[in-house]
């Protein structure tokens, strides 16, 4: 694909323009529409959290919640094990996670009420909800 005689830098810029517009696509998706993304790509979600970072003071953006939000969806999404939960009927299911609050839970334990996000890890997110996922989730299908 393309020219095959290009510099190494034009093949760079072709193979990491996708993934930059796409994490700029999200950014001001997330910023007009007000949602928390549901991103499953480890690389798209690297490029959006270091693009809100890069962008957050230039373009004078405030999607820290989401962003939280967005890192507490893709770290459970990550953990979750579908063999965990697969001999429960769909309605056994709801029944069981009915009051579970994710976001929350989560939210809590990292306490982020007086925080910035830049002093929230994603270390801390990934081992909070492995905490959740682990201690409240999971325990009601045991």
């Amino acid at each position: 694909m393309g020219n095959r005689n290009a510099p190494a830098s034009e093949i760079f810029f072709i193979s990491r323009i996708g993934y930059l517009s796409q994490g700029m696509n999200i950014l001001f998706t997330m910023s007009s529409l007000e949602f928390v993304p549901y991103i499953r790509g480890e690389v798209p979600f690297r490029y959006l959290t270091i693009l809100y970072t890069s962008l957050k003071t230039n373009l004078d953006l405030d999607l820290d919640h989401q962003i939280i939000r967005t890192k507490i969806s893709y770290f459970f999404e990550k953990i979750f094990d579908f063999n965990e939960v697969s001999n429960v009927s769909y309605n056994d299911y709801l029944n069981k996670i009915k009051g579970l609050n994710l976001y929350q839970s989560v939210e809590e334990v990292l306490e982020i009420q007086n925080k910035e996000l830049y002093e929230i890890s994603l270390r801390e997110v990934d081992l909070a909800v492995r905490k959740f996922y682990e201690e409240e989730f999971l325990s009601r299908f045991q």
